[in-house]
């Protein structure tokens, strides 16, 4: 029989006071002799030691007789060096409670011990230095950015063995050399937010998130270590970790089980992670550089490579690759999976991937900063963001012969004078997706069918050529929106889609010419203007082989010499909207025959 119960049997009320006295002075003289009445520094937790011996025992619930009906009230009666015991029995208090004095506040257990907020506020405000709070549920809190389940506000803080359910914030810590150690977290927007101060620990917690992150660290942080925690997050990523000299050490990291998103975004300096286990996420890729050492790290129970201003290398065994900064590696990993971007380049270039297959990710391949890589051969499947994605600043790249199906963007440009050619895309939402001013990309030889659309210009994306390829069975084979002017669509068979060519308007000055065009439901659709469709073939478009609509002013686009299908003496005339009226555009010349190819 333990302690607790035994007392609990058998003694009276007035005796269950006296012998929490008498037992937790003898476990304060047995732990101060025997140097166990600290919180242990080691190199495994990395907590500073502290200890604190008390005088005087202030109990609250309870039938002792003195005791307090509140936490609140016997905290406003202690001084610095009390300990305030709060018993289970008159358990939950609907408090908010602050702590002015440096004390130890402890409840008899902690999964009945609770402190209650009511749904609104900071539920425990720890204000003074070297507060030791211990063994609560605290929950209930509110749901403000300014609210949290307990505030560490007094440098040298403790929290242990508390379970904090149920606000925006678990632990909020805003002071230096806090120790936030050995807790429970579910239900709160962050777990542990640590938002300034020094050499504060977070240690041996479990945070279970159900819609937020487990921990942050922002870059007013300084030596802030995380280690030995176990963090699941099911919707954001479990850590984001910033300021300086961050360590984040021996963790347990998972994603959600049904959606891939980052384990841990890195933006500070000087930062260490080491020796974590990644299930279902790893690293996050960023766009600003990151001064950080990574190393033996595990995603899914492969290596997590990572390397930096290195060349003349080859990766064959990972469950994710970042290259930071270097040139002429190669990489050639089988079934990565379940992890955010499973290969990332930052600044880096002529580099090779090649016979890889990856799905299941977040993002398939993501360059930043990175040119005259070649990515081929590879199997990029269900991707939530893209397969390949060619971020700003990521020119010359050569994409070939890959099969990227089933991804919600199959290859995503926003660079330029890159190279997409003979690969395959299905069944994605976006085949290919230039944006935000992409210029003077080719695609040409893809076989893109079953997506959603073809190919999006998109954002001003200019100069691009799409050619020789085969875009069938989508919704809409080719698309441009939002003035994406001078492109050039040559050559391409575009049949059976339920919109071959779509241009909405200021996409100007596009070429259209030698395309088969056919069994589509509408051939082309064109709302701009300064265009050039000659020498196309429209063969079998069930609604309409072309039509138009323009907002009023001249049409000035130039049909010219296209096949409609059969021979045609006259000019043919093409149907559309001048609006609000109906209007007629002429093909002046077309062909009387069907072009040889």
């Amino acid at each position: 029989m333990g302690m607790k119960n035994f007392y609990k049997k058998f003694c009276s009320p007035h005796m269950k006071r006296e012998v929490v006295a008498i037992l937790f002075g003898t476990v304060i003289l047995f732990s101060a002799s025997a140097g166990f009445f600290t919180i242990p520094s080691s190199e495994s937790d990395g907590v500073p030691a502290s200890s604190t011996v008390t005088e005087k025992i202030l109990y609250v619930g309870g039938t002792g007789p003195g005791n307090y009906s509140t936490i609140q009230e016997a905290l406003n009666t202690s001084q610095d060096g009390d300990t305030v015991f709060v018993y289970e029995d008159s358990s939950p208090y609907y408090e908010h409670i602050v702590v002015r004095t440096s004390i130890t506040l402890v409840g008899e257990e902690r999964n009945t011990t609770i402190i209650d907020g009511s749904g609104n506020g900071t539920v425990v405000h720890l204000l003074s230095d070297d507060i030791v709070f211990s063994n609560f549920t605290v929950r209930n809190g509110g749901r403000n950015w300014s609210d949290a389940l307990v505030f560490c506000d007094g440098a040298g803080v403790v929290v242990s063995d508390v379970l904090a359910e149920g606000g925006h914030y678990g632990f909020f810590v805003d002071a230096s050399r806090c120790v936030v150690k050995r807790n429970q977290m579910i239900d709160c927007y962050t777990g542990a937010y640590i938002a300034k101060g020094e050499n504060n620990v977070v240690a041996a917690n479990t945070m279970v998130d159900q819609w937020g992150r487990c921990i942050a660290v922002e870059n007013a942080a300084i030596n802030t270590t995380v280690r030995e925690n176990r963090f699941k997050s099911l919707e954001l990523g479990p850590a984001s970790l910033g300021g300086r000299y961050t360590v984040f050490d021996c963790n347990t990291v998972e994603g959600g089980d049904n959606s891939i998103y980052e384990g841990i975004s890195l933006s500070g300096e000087h930062m260490v992670v080491s020796n974590n286990t990644f299930i279902r996420c790893g690293l996050a890729d960023f766009y600003d550089y990151v001064s950080c050492t990574v190393y033996n790290n595990t995603v899914n129970g492969r290596p997590l490579v990572y390397m930096e201003g290195e060349s003349n290398r080859l990766v064959e065994d990972a469950g994710q690759v970042f290259l930071v900064n270097c040139s002429h590696i190669t990489v050639n990993v089988q079934n990565m999976n379940r992890v955010s971007t499973g290969i990332f380049l930052f600044n880096s270039h002529e580099c090779t991937i090649s016979s890889s297959s990856i799905f299941s990710t977040w993002a398939g391949m993501r360059l930043f900063m990175s040119t005259n890589n070649v990515i081929s051969g590879n199997i990029i499947l269900s991707a939530e963001y893209a397969g390949i994605d060619l971020a700003p600043f990521s020119d010359g790249n050569v994409v070939s012969h890959n099969t990227i199906d089933d991804n919600t963007r199959g290859v995503y440009v926003w660079s330029d004078y890159n190279d997409i050619h003979s690969n395959n895309m299905d069944s994605n939402s976006l085949g290919i997706n230039l944006d935000y001013g992409s210029e003077n990309n080719t695609i040409r030889n893809n076989t893109i069918g079953n997506n959603s659309i073809g190919v999006l210009m998109w954002q001003e994306s200019g100069n691009n050529s799409i050619e020789d390829n085969k875009i069938a069975y989508n919704d809409v084979g080719v698309e441009l929106v939002y003035n994406c002017p001078e492109n050039a669509i040559v050559g391409n068979t575009i049949s059976h889609n339920t919109r071959g060519i779509s241009m909405s308007s200021s996409n100007d000055n596009t070429r259209i010419e030698g395309n088969i065009i056919s069994e589509n439901m509408w051939g082309i659709r064109v709302g701009s203007k300064y265009n050039v469709i000659t020498g196309n073939e429209f063969l079998g478009n069930t609604v309409k082989d072309a039509t138009f609509f323009y907002n009023g002013g001249p049409t000035f686009n130039n049909w010219n010499g296209n096949f409609w299908g059969r021979p045609h003496l006259l000019p043919k005339p093409i149907f559309g909207w001048r609006i609000p009226f109906i209007w007629i555009n002429f093909d002046w010349r077309p062909l009387l025959k069907q072009p040889t190819h």
